[in-house]
């Protein structure tokens, strides 16, 4: 486990040893478990936000972050039939412009690669037809 940059230098200005210290995953997110090595214990946060986990809290051991529920509230947001629905409809978009463009001669996509899956190289294509200035 590494300390995060920004909270390591943090750490060197503060002359008090017992100061808590998030560690850090190389990526930049937060490691699942943090511990307080004065104290034996340790906990699991949210990897995105280091915000700990009510209810993790253990004492000389590692809690089980893996086991832990995810919150029960509904997440706000496109329901999944609503969103499978759209994706379909995009999806059949997306390959329909592919089709026209490449029947009208002016295909400006790029050659399908077969080994990956129809709706990636139909995304891809279009992708790469979209982008008139080639900078990805």
């Amino acid at each position: 486990m590494t300390v995060c940059p920004d909270r390591k230098s943090v750490l060197e200005e503060q002359s008090n040893l017992e100061s808590y210290v998030p560690e850090c995953a190389p990526d930049g997110r937060y490691q699942k478990i943090q511990c307080y090595k004065s104290t034996g214990y340790c906990w699991c946060v949210h990897e995105d936000t280091g915000k700990p986990i009510p209810g993790t809290s253990v004492k000389d051991l590692n809690p089980k972050c893996d086991a832990v529920q995810p919150p029960s509230r509904p997440m706000k947001g496109c329901p999944e039939n609503r969103k499978n629905a759209f994706l379909k409809d995009l999806m059949e978009f997306l390959s329909q412009t592919m089709e026209e463009q490449k029947l009208s001669g002016s295909d400006k996509g790029l050659l399908l690669i077969d080994q990956h899956p129809l709706n990636e190289q139909i995304a891809a294509w279009n992708f790469h037809a979209l982008d008139t200035n080639k900078n990805r």
